[in-house]
This record gives C-alpha cells, sequence and structure tokens, in this order.
C-alpha cells in the first residue's frame, strides 16, 4: 500500500506543476511520467501558468517610494529551474532593458528536469528591468521581468 500511496502523491505533484516529464527511481520503484503537448508541430512546449494570468501586479508596500509599487508589472517563472536568457552561451539575450516584446515571443527559457520550456510574453510589453541573471536557479512565480505594457 505504501507504494501506491508514493506513486499517488507523485501523479498528483506532476499533474499540478508546470512540468512536462518527470522520472522517479528509488527504492526499486521507477517512475516515468509525460506529458503531451497538443501542438506537437513544436518541440518545445509552451509553459503555461496555473493561473489565467501569468503576470501580476506588486503588492502596495507600506512605505512609499518614488515609484507607486502598486503599478508595477512582473513576468514571473512558471515552474522551477535554472533560467537562461539567451538561446546559448555564445548568443545575444532574447530581451534586455529598453526591448519591445510583441505578445507570444520568447523571453528567456527555463530548464527543468532536462526539458526546455520557453517563457512566452504574454502580451506587448517592454522591459523595464530583469531582475534575475542568466544561469540563476528560479522559483515558481519569481519575478524575472519588470515590465510596462505597450
Amino acid at each position: 500500500m505504501e507504494v501506491k500511496k508514493r506513486v499517488k502523491e507523485l501523479i498528483e505533484i506532476f499533474e499540478t506543476s508546470g512540468l512536462s516529464e518527470m522520472e522517479f527511481e528509488a527504492d526499486g520503484l521507477k517512475l516515468k511520467l509525460k506529458k503531451t503537448c497538443a501542438d506537437t508541430s513544436s518541440d518545445m512546449c509552451e509553459a503555461v501558468p496555473s493561473r489565467p494570468n501569468a503576470v501580476s501586479k506588486a503588492v502596495k508596500t507600506e512605505s512609499k517610494t518614488e515609484e507607486d509599487e502598486s503599478s508595477k508589472e512582473y513576468i514571473k517563472s512558471l515552474l522551477v529551474g535554472t533560467l537562461y536568457l539567451a538561446p546559448n552561451p555564445e548568443s545575444k539575450p532574447f530581451v534586455k532593458v529598453g526591448s519591445k516584446v510583441k505578445e507570444g515571443e520568447t523571453m528567456c527559457i527555463i530548464e527543468a528536469m532536462k526539458m526546455m520550456n520557453e517563457l512566452k510574453a504574454p502580451y506587448n510589453l517592454v522591459v523595464k528591468n530583469i531582475l534575475q541573471n542568466d544561469g540563476d536557479m528560479v522559483e515558481f512565480d519569481q519575478n524575472i521581468y519588470e515590465v510596462e505594457r505597450c
């Protein structure tokens, strides 16, 4: 019964995560889970947020700053993994501060369990600030870019 409970927990975690593939092996138990993409013409699955909108407004802080914090918008990580700001180490970054990005354009890649997941712009925007560095580990819902709609 312990094995069934463990497998069920792993499946539940996988289903609620942003991962498209997962392998687990321990104590003689080997489990491989894979989600299929609706669009099979692409090698990449688009990262889909668990909430309707991947962008959120910052919570207003009690201390006033020069800019009103509540007006800032962020592009957040949709899963846990390694952040890559460029397609490969020799390439230019996908975006930089001041870049105008069209809806659907790739902004970065997050590697999770050897799967490369593109993070795409949810709408037309301008990058105001890049909050993480290339190669950083990012958490789910962690701010990556400060942006402004255009």
